[in-house]
């Protein structure tokens, strides 16, 4: 797909959908998204919620007994995982970082990206949705939505997520896409629209456009 389809594509599926990314702070998105790996919204807050009842600030993560960690996030599921994951973060923040998380914010977020996926636990992703929410970052992560989207509209088709991933850093790069803008409106239309069964092709305001669907061979 040529730049000025992807951006006016971007356009249309922003305003149908209304989205607009949320804004976080650094700490409790790096929490959210490690307790938002493989799991529905509402069982990562669920989760959240138990969990920032008793412990909140990374020092309290890093000295919580990790048996109670996995009790508190069980409604995300995957708790063994998640909980080491937790401690992984904390131990880097409070021994690297002396607590302190604006540098998430303040430092180039290509830096940041390489320091947060050095801790085991936080890939590409979860880095990107990290940057992209709690520091206005420019990145798009690729979800099951992104990719199912991008993949049927001709944006990054037929490609791995992590492919999907570079392509669209490079309309970033080179076309000048915002892909903040882009993500939000891509996993919109994914949950309303292009669904990855039936995908209500007749209320789709792309369809014209989309390779898989809507463009005549």
């Amino acid at each position: 797909m040529d730049c000025e389809t992807f951006k006016d594509v971007v356009d249309r599926l922003a305003e149908e959908h209304e989205a607009e990314p949320r804004r976080t702070e650094p700490w409790e998105e790096v929490v959210m998204t490690i307790l938002s790996q493989n799991t529905a919204d509402e069982n990562r807050d669920r989760a959240y919620d138990a969990l920032v009842k008793e412990y909140e600030t990374p020092d309290e993560i890093l000295n919580a007994p990790e048996d109670r960690l996995r009790e508190l996030i069980a409604p995300a599921g995957l708790a063994n995982s998640k909980a080491s994951y937790l401690k992984n973060a904390a131990r880097h923040v409070v021994e690297e970082r002396g607590g302190d998380t604006e540098w998430i914010r303040e430092e180039p977020p290509d830096d940041v990206h390489d320091e947060l996926t050095s801790i085991k636990g936080v890939g590409h992703k979860t880095a990107d949705v990290i940057l992209l929410f709690a520091a206005d970052a420019d990145y798009c992560p690729v979800d099951t939505h992104v990719d199912r989207v991008t993949g049927r509209l001709g944006v990054a088709p037929d490609m791995s997520p992590a492919k999907t991933r570079e392509k669209l850093l490079e309309y970033r790069d080179d076309c000048g896409i915002d892909l903040r803008k882009a993500h939000v409106a891509l996993i919109s239309h994914g949950r309303a629209t292009c669904h990855a069964r039936s995908p209500e092709c007749g209320e789709c305001v792309v369809e014209n456009v989309c390779e898989k669907y809507g463009v005549e061979e």
